[in-house]
């Protein structure tokens, strides 16, 4: 009986304890309510409020890499965006890796760049990994492509430093090669000089961040001016005061902003190269303002007539112009004119020399003629002198209907003796009629 009793006064001590914890948790609670309740109200609404997190869906895939280096920056920065609405370990991994690009990556180099991220378990790291080639694999083309098919998800961190080392090496040779690049940027033009300075300080951010050094100021400015078109360069020598790069860059871009204001104000010339103004319309039809520039301006209408008379001018003097040659009985002493005005050959319908029959309707020339043909199989030769080639000779234009001479001979089983005996007989291709 008496143990009993101690326990049930042990339990009535706990039920005590229990009862002013209980108490002082409720007091706790109310006080951070009313700690909260202050905040928000001293607190301006647009202050300490988090951001949303940017959804995967919003952001674009970067493209596929195709192993140019000119384009490693850009895919890089895309793909560790991408990446890091996935979780936010892999821009680390990323530049882990990159940190390491000098060297090809050890056992031991593999453990450290997952210990950095917090990531001791080995499933984890694989898993790392695997998705790692995945991402690499659906991301790239071509070379690229090849190297991290051919490196597999056992070397896919190897593979990345291969590929940091080709696009954007840290090594003391290729910066020395950097270093150049950056420091010689090349001229630039107006329409490419924002472009051209953006890359620059791209390239100039890259090279400081992997070699651990920075540009001195001087440096820099000499750089931008060099940059800068010769126009531009004058002006920003002009500017004796400027000792900022930040004031480099406010000069430059006052003087672009400047620039393209008052050349797009310029006349264009039209078709007949003189000036047009640039008129600004307040959306009304002036037409006695029209009139009053047409009065205005008397000599430009001149001129505008006078040209449009001189191109018509040279346009019929083009068509009026009479071909070599002309002139009654065709040209003096040219090919077949002759003293009676007998004009050459139209060598726009061909006649064949044997049978007479143009081209067009025989369908051969006279090497290929039937006649020629038997003449030449009955032994005679195999060209003679015709009447139209006669009169051709003399520059008389030969009629259409001309005889062969005749051939003597077996022409076949016909038993004809003249080659215009076989010419009526058989067709004038050759082929016996019927």
């Amino acid at each position: 009986m008496a143990a009993l009793n101690e326990v049930i006064l042990e339990m009535q001590n706990s039920m005590e304890m229990l009862n002013e914890k209980i108490k002082k948790l409720q007091e706790e609670n109310e006080s951070l309510k009313y700690r909260k309740h202050r905040m928000n109200i001293n607190r301006d609404k647009y202050d300490d409020e988090d951001l949303e997190d940017i959804d995967k869906k919003d952001v674009e895939k970067p493209e596929k890499y195709k192993g140019d280096t000119n384009k490693w920056r850009h895919w890089t920065i895309k793909l560790r965006t991408y990446l890091s609405r996935r979780d936010h370990r892999w821009p680390k991994l990323m530049e882990a890796v990159k940190s390491k690009s000098q060297n090809p990556i050890a056992e031991k180099d593999r453990i450290e760049i997952f210990h950095d991220l917090g990531v001791k378990n080995g499933d984890l790291m694989r898993k790392f990994e695997d998705q790692l080639y995945e991402y690499l694999e659906s991301f790239t083309m071509g070379p690229a492509h090849a190297m991290v098919i051919a490196g597999g998800s056992d070397g896919v961190l190897e593979v990345y430093r291969q590929m940091c080392d080709e696009g954007h090496s840290q090594r003391d040779r290729h910066l020395r090669k950097e270093y150049r690049r950056v420091t010689h940027p090349a001229q630039a033009t107006f329409d490419t000089l924002k472009k051209a300075i953006l890359d620059w300080e791209t390239d100039l951010a890259e090279y400081e961040t992997a070699s651990g050094t920075s540009i001195d100021l001087k440096t820099k400015l000499l750089c931008l001016e060099d940059i800068c078109p010769v126009p531009l360069q004058q002006h920003l020598d002009s500017k004796e005061n400027l000792t900022t790069y930040a004031g480099y860059k406010t000069v430059v871009n006052d003087y672009m902003i400047n620039r393209q204001r008052w050349t797009d104000t310029k006349g264009k010339l039209n078709w007949l190269g003189l000036s047009e103004e640039v008129e600004q319309h307040d959306g009304t039809n002036n037409e006695e303002d029209q009139g009053d520039n047409d009065e205005e301006h008397p000599d430009a209408k001149m001129q505008i007539n006078s040209i449009m008379g001189e191109l018509m001018a040279l346009v019929k003097s083009k068509f009026d112009k009479k071909p070599k040659g002309g002139g009654k009985g065709g040209s003096k002493g040219g090919k077949g004119g002759g003293k009676d005005g007998a004009k050459a050959m139209d060598v726009d319908n061909p006649v064949c020399y044997e049978c007479g029959e143009p081209m067009k309707l025989c369908g051969h020339s006279a090497k290929d003629c039937p006649i020629r043909k038997a003449r030449v199989a009955a032994g005679g030769p195999e060209r003679v002198i015709t009447e139209r080639r006669r009169k051709r000779r003399k520059g008389v234009a030969p009629r259409v209907e001309v005889k062969a001479r005749e051939a003597t001979g077996p022409l076949g089983p016909s038993g004809g003796n003249t080659i215009l005996d076989h010419h009526r007989r058989n067709g004038k291709d050759g082929t016996p009629s019927r």
